[in-house]
């Protein structure tokens, strides 16, 4: 067990000093500013959350309507099955799922 915490307090670490919170926050935003579409790869957390900034900001009208393509439909089911039960619920309109492009290839 501490031999697990060790590695952990040392990968914390490595990642902290080479990947600083305020880093993240300059990331997205050159992410939002600079882009013209935004195409999402199956990913994790990170992936998630630049996901909905940009489908939030695209919806509340702080960025243009641009595509968001979603590759590996199969990996995304169950995500872009909850969005549209949020639509069916009236959480979001369902002309949010158009903000949404998957691609049926992958």
């Amino acid at each position: 067990m501490q031999h697990r915490a060790a590695i952990r307090a040392s990968i914390q670490h490595v990642s902290r000093s080479l990947c600083p919170a305020a880093l993240f926050f300059v990331r997205k935003a050159l992410l939002i500013k600079y882009s013209y579409a935004f195409v999402v790869m199956p990913g994790g957390v990170g992936t998630l959350d630049e996901l909905f900034e940009a489908l939030a900001l695209i919806q509340n009208g702080k960025i243009k309507n641009f595509p968001v393509v979603i590759m590996g439909t199969d990996y995304w089911r169950q995500l872009i099955g909850f969005i549209e039960q949020m639509a069916q619920r009236g959480k979001i309109s369902s002309s949010d799922l158009n903000l949404i492009l998957r691609d049926g290839f992958c």
